[in-house]
């Protein structure tokens, strides 16, 4: 919910919302930081996708925690008043104080388009078949 919230400003959707989890996980891990998300992703038609990342969404919104509202993922009232009761204790678990923005700074004005080619050079996910698992680099052996 953090994160959806932290995004609000930046994304347009559940595509764009996998691929900015994807490249956010990546770089967290690519800087030695176990302090983030824990999704796997497969090389997609579309980008970066995790079924257990869209199960996730599904379930908040299910939840009432979160709204699909034209096309957008965003924090419900209800969703807006558990993380502020909880935004101490996420900020202890969440990496650089709860602060994601410096990791969104490339995404924020990109078409959806460019971003996934962007993310795909970046991580060299086109060296991967369709259905592949992505493997953060981390932990690469």
């Amino acid at each position: 919910m953090k994160l959806v919230d932290d995004l609000s400003y930046y994304q347009k959707g559940f595509l764009r919302l996998q691929v900015v989890v994807f490249d956010i996980q990546n770089q967290i891990r690519n800087i030695g930081s176990t302090q983030t998300f824990n999704y796997d992703f497969i090389r997609w038609e579309y980008g970066p996708y995790s079924k257990e990342l869209e199960n996730d969404l599904k379930h908040l919104i299910e939840s009432g925690l979160m709204v699909e509202d034209n096309n957008n993922i965003l924090l419900s009232d209800k969703g807006k008043t558990l993380l502020n009761k909880n935004s101490s204790n996420i900020q202890k678990f969440y990496y650089n104080e709860g602060n994601l923005h410096p990791f969104m700074s490339d995404t924020k004005d990109t078409e959806l388009k460019q971003l996934v080619l962007n993310i795909y050079d970046k991580y060299n996910v086109k060296e991967r078949k369709m259905g592949q698992k992505l493997i953060s680099s981390l932990y690469k052996m």
